[in-house]
């Protein structure tokens, strides 16, 4: 637990989510549930390409905003940010405290 939470902390001093941003129709929930899904497609071997093509084909989240937050989590999690997670959980986590640090600060 320890490391989550030092991960965190790193990971929000280290991605271009680690400030107020707006989510648009979404919430920090959902942001950290499209996370943990994205890992766990990634650790199913999808590869970024086709992640990215997934977010370009959803409709649950039709709007433009979504859809470029959805695209960077996207990028974060096959990059660096992912390389550094455990697993799904992790990335839930992360996105969902990152979100909830950035909402914070927007308000």
């Amino acid at each position: 637990m320890r490391n989550l939470f030092l991960l965190v902390f790193i990971v929000g001093f280290t991605t271009p989510f680690a400030h107020a941003y707006d989510t648009g129709a979404m919430t920090c929930e959902d942001i950290g549930q499209y996370a943990a899904n994205a890992m766990s497609s990634r650790e199913k071997g999808q590869s970024k390409d086709e992640a990215l093509a997934a977010v370009a084909r959803q409709t649950e989240w039709p709007g433009e905003l979504e859809k470029s937050n959805l695209d960077a989590i996207v990028k974060m999690l096959h990059g660096r940010v992912g390389d550094q997670l455990a697993d799904a959980k992790a990335a839930y986590a992360v996105m969902k405290r990152d979100c909830d640090i950035g909402q914070r600060h927007r308000n």
